[in-house]
């Protein structure tokens, strides 16, 4: 292999879905039997369970309906997800049992509606373009049918604000309150928190642990569903820095998501001058609000425009229409000139973006500004999207908007992608000139253009996009795969106020680490993303449609060829109870060197076990066994005292589980604070619950378990402890000695100033 560096234009994005159709509202069940006396299921409980990790949010939503009909029915389940976001897992309930639903290549179950009018139109549209369907079969009269959705998402950030956002707005179906309605969200933040608020639930309980870890939890009963959710914190960055996520796995390698962050605009920070062009759609297709919106739009972008900067205005239909032949300086008097150019456009003629775009960027010259251009059209007259790149030879980063109920989203997302900016998808009735403003904020202070990434090709099937400009205020994120575990340089460069400017860093790239497995998910995603892109545009290969269907039956993420099928295949109790797990693993120093003996769960699930050594807890370990080991111990001959070891279990799947570091003293000593998943789970009637204590000193620990609605089920462990790992039972009884129901529940561990969360199943 190669091992010099190479260049590569920065391929990274705003981590932000900048650009969304919109989604409107929770999960519903539609009853298949036209007979059913209702439009939908009773809708009885919503129970959210987020974990932020800087702006990636995974998400997993519990809920109940009930069938009140006095016969069994079918129903299809429909949960309207995010824009950008893709689910990771799909869980259900029948006669008590708990299933997971496989991807399987197949569509998903139809839509409820054909557009034609009533409830089932409604339901389409409310549904939007990003919706799961699952069919679920044969619920029993007076069944709580009970689901389980997982998924993964980005965050908007805006200046130093990070809002995560749950779809609850759904008084068009539910004319009724929810019975209970609860949250629960794990804030881990890569900067120092100042702020966090939530909107759209009372009375939420706010703890913030320490500088960047926080909890919010809230309950609600009888409440109706009538506006969306929003939790935001916000976590100012101070100077240009990164964070990184990465995992690895023996069956699918290294993932990692890069997030390079910049500071918010201030009056310290000295930014590059700008041309930036205004686009507005004036043909018979943007007639009405789209027109209006747009022209709105651009008057109150041009308010905050700056003197050094430069600006134009142009108006598309069949041909252009310019505010000046050249972009012209942002002074008063231009733009109240551009006002009133803008107030006499009218609406004419058909729509040609293509040809239009192509002489729009005709009229920009390299120079020394950084330049962007904001496209207001719905972008369906754009017939060859990839042909923009091929005239923009000065690198404009392109920013469409589209108002508009059915924009062509591919077309508009792949000239922005492939010209360094970020769509834009709103609804007349959405808050577009604040939207807007929003935009306009995110491109207005540049501080990096001309932007390269140099990178040894460790990395490589890199994604989003592309973007050649770092702006203050801004995150933008990388998303790939590695090669091989070790630390690698990262330098990024470009043309700042100042002249040149480079940042530099190392990235760490782990060996064996799941503790960030959701990168894999996100890197899924997001190439995904982009093979349904292609094929939108250019037509389903063979090999296209197979590559699409590899990775989303691999990474357990659905793709326009697959869909969650409710076959009763999987129960969780079967796939539990064979699952392969380490009980335990002690080292011990004898006259003939370390003797190691462990303890494994499920042993018949186990392909190969391995022993690494290191030096210190820290080191570098290196596998100390030359043939794979098939019994429970293991002599070390050349071991000594101040050795430490890990043990390597390879299961039958390939899955890969890896011990904690183990001292040859006989003590093992965590490297850090944290709740490990309880097993069994799901469990009847009882499970273990391991958790870790790392650094010096005795602090208080606490271990509580909560139900799905956040109200506390039973204390487990309250007392102080010191470094080590522990383990605490629940029988599944509450505090009063009596059997809790079947469902959800949440264990938190509080241990001095970490807090850390996870989900167990309950069954009967």
């Amino acid at each position: 292999m190669r091992t010099h560096t190479r260049t590569l234009v920065l391929a990274i994005v705003a981590a932000v879905m900048f650009g969304s159709l919109p989604v409107h509202a929770d999960g519903v069940m539609r009853p298949q039997n036209k007979s059913y006396p209702k439009d939908f299921l009773r809708h009885r409980m919503t129970s959210i369970d987020v974990t932020l990790h800087g702006q990636i949010a995974v998400t997993t939503v519990y809920q109940e309906f009930v069938n009140e009909w006095h016969l069994a029915t079918d129903a299809v389940y429909s949960f309207p997800l995010p824009a950008g976001a893709r689910a990771t897992e799909f869980l259900f309930w029948s006669n008590d049992t708990l299933y997971r639903a496989p991807l399987k290549v197949k569509e998903q179950a139809p839509n409820p509606g054909t557009g034609e009018g009533g409830i089932d139109a409604q339901l389409t549209n409310y549904l939007g373009t990003n919706a799961i369907r699952v069919l679920l079969a044969g619920i029993n009269p007076g069944e709580t049918q009970r689901v389980i959705l997982k998924y993964i998402s980005l965050c908007r950030y805006d200046g130093g604000r990070i809002e995560y956002r749950y779809p609850l707005d759904t008084d068009i179906f539910l004319t009724y309150p929810l019975d209970e309605l609860s949250l629960s969200v794990q804030v881990n933040a890569t900067d120092d928190i100042t702020a966090i608020n939530l909107a759209g639930m009372q009375d939420p309980r706010i703890v913030q642990v320490d500088a960047r870890h926080a909890t919010v939890t809230a309950h609600q009963s009888k409440v109706y569903l009538t506006g969306d959710l929003s939790l935001s914190y916000t976590a100012p960055t101070a100077v240009l820095g990164h964070d990184l996520y990465a995992s690895r796995t023996p069956t699918r390698g290294g993932h990692f998501v890069l997030m390079l962050k910049s500071p918010s605009p201030a009056d310290s920070i000295v930014a590059l001058p700008k041309n930036i062009v205004f686009m507005i759609d004036r043909s018979g297709v943007a007639t009405g609000a789209p027109f209006q919106l747009a022209r709105e739009s651009i008057l109150n972008c041009l308010t905050l425009l700056k003197e050094q900067d430069k600006f134009n205005v142009i108006g598309f239909n069949s041909s252009l229409t310019t505010f000046r032949p050249r972009s012209v300086q942002a002074t008063a008097g231009a733009r109240d000139s551009a006002r009133a150019f803008l107030n006499a456009l009218t609406i004419s003629g058909y729509s040609s973006l293509g040809p239009s775009l192509q002489a729009a960027l005709n009229l920009f010259t390299a120079d020394s500004m950084n330049q962007a251009m904001i496209v207001f059209s719905d972008g369906l007259s754009l017939s060859f999207p990839s042909l923009v790149k091929t005239w923009n030879s000065t690198g404009v980063a392109l920013f469409p908007v589209a108002i508009s109920a059915s924009p062509g989203v591919v077309r508009l997302e792949t000239m922005a992608y492939e010209n360094f900016g970020f769509p834009m998808f709103l609804l007349p009735t959405d808050p577009v000139i604040s939207e807007v403003r929003w935009l306009f904020d995110q491109v207005s202070s540049p501080l990096i253009k001309d932007t390269r990434m140099e990178m040894g090709p460790n990395a490589f099937d890199l994604y989003p996009r592309q973007l050649r400009t770092v702006y203050a205020g801004s995150r933008f994120y990388l998303t790939g795969r590695y090669s091989v575990p070790g630390t690698t340089g990262l330098t990024i460069g470009g043309q700042s106020a100042s002249g040149p400017t480079v940042y530099s860093a190392m990235l760490t790239f782990p060996a064996d680490s799941t503790s960030s497995n959701f990168v894999e998910s996100l890197w899924a995603k997001e190439k995904i993303d982009n093979l349904e892109r292609q094929i939108a545009l250019s037509g389903a290969t063979d090999s296209l449609k197979q590559l699409l269907i590899n990775i989303s039956l691999s990474y357990g993420i659905r793709c326009m060829y697959t869909a969650y099928v409710a076959d009763k295949s999987q129960p969780m109790t079967a796939v539990e109870e064979t699952a392969v797990s380490l009980a335990s693993f002690t080292a011990a120093a004898t006259g003939n060197g370390i003797a190691l003996s462990w303890d494994i769960r499920n042993v018949r699930g186990v392909r190969e076990i391995h022993v690494y050594r290191a030096d210190r807890v820290d080191g570098a370990y290196r596998r100390i066994n030359h043939e794979p080991l098939g019994t429970a111990a293991f002599l070390d001959p050349d071991g000594r005292r101040n050795s430490w070891y890990r043990l390597e279990i390879v299961t039958v799947a390939g899955e890969r589980i890896l011990s904690d570091p183990v001292s040859a003293a006989g003590d093992a000593v965590p490297v850090r604070t944290e709740l490990l998943q309880n097993y069994p789970n799901p469990f009847n009637p009882s499970t273990s619950i391991g958790y870790q204590i790392a650094g010096p000193g005795r602090i208080p620990v606490r271990i509580v378990v909560y139900d799905a609605l956040g109200r506390e089920v039973r204390t487990l462990i309250d007392e102080s402890q010191t470094q080590g790992t522990y383990r605490a039972n629940w029988d599944g009884r509450n505090g009063n000695g009596f059997d809790v129901a079947a469902g959800m529940y949440i264990c938190r561990l509080i241990a001095g100033a970490t807090v850390s969360a996870r989900t167990m199943v309950l069954l009967r």
